[in-house]
């Protein structure tokens, strides 16, 4: 049996649509994964109440994951230093 050019077109195409489906859906359990280490990092250390965020980065196009953990602070004072003794 002979496969017209059409034919052959078509099972590419699909074969394309199916390849691309299968990387977005590794896409989404990829990320999904990393969202739930981050949240799990952020809760051992204190959550949102604390102030914790945790951020996930894929390094090497996806062969090396680093999860970078920042406090944010609400309140920022500066505290003038005294030198020789002396303040203001």
């Amino acid at each position: 049996m002979r496969l017209s050019p059409t034919s052959a077109a078509a099972r590419e195409g699909n074969e394309i649509r199916a390849a691309v489906a299968g990387a977005e859906a590794q896409g989404a359990l990829r990320d999904s994964l990393t969202e739930a280490v981050a949240d799990r990092i952020a809760e051992e250390r204190g959550g949102e109440e604390a102030g914790i965020e945790v951020e996930v980065v894929s390094l090497y196009n996806g062969g090396l994951y680093s999860a970078y953990v920042f406090r944010r602070y609400g309140a920022a004072r500066i505290v003038e230093e005294l030198v020789g003794g002396r303040g203001r």
